[in-house]
C-alpha cells in the first residue's frame, strides 16, 4: 500500500490533472472513486494492523460507547459499521 494517504493521493492526482488540463466532470468522478476506495482500504488496513485500539461500538438501542474491546469481527465490519 501507499504512503500517501486518500486525500494526498486526491490533490495530487488533481494537481496533475489541472497542470495537464484534463479535469472535468467524468475525471473528478473518476478521483473521487478512487480516493474513496482508497481510504476505505486504509482504514481496514489499520484496524486489521490493530492501530485502531479505542473503537465506538454502536449499541442495540443506538446510544455510543468507547470501548477498549474490539467490538468488530473484522476491518470489513468495521468500516461498514463506522463509515457506511
Amino acid at each position: 500500500m501507499s504512503n500517501r494517504t486518500a486525500v494526498e493521493f486526491l490533490i495530487d492526482e488533481l494537481r496533475n490533472h489541472i497542470a495537464e488540463g484534463t479535469l472535468d466532470a467524468l475525471a473528478i468522478t473518476r478521483l473521487r472513486r478512487q480516493a474513496k476506495d482508497l481510504e476505505k482500504c486504509q482504514i481496514i488496513e489499520a484496524f486489521m494492523e490493530e492501530k485502531v485500539k479505542w473503537v465506538p461500538k454502536i449499541h442495540d438501542d443506538g446510544s455510543m460507547s468507547i470501548s477498549n474491546e474490539i467490538a468488530y469481527a473484522n476491518g470489513e465490519e468495521y468500516y461498514n459499521q463506522r463509515y457506511k
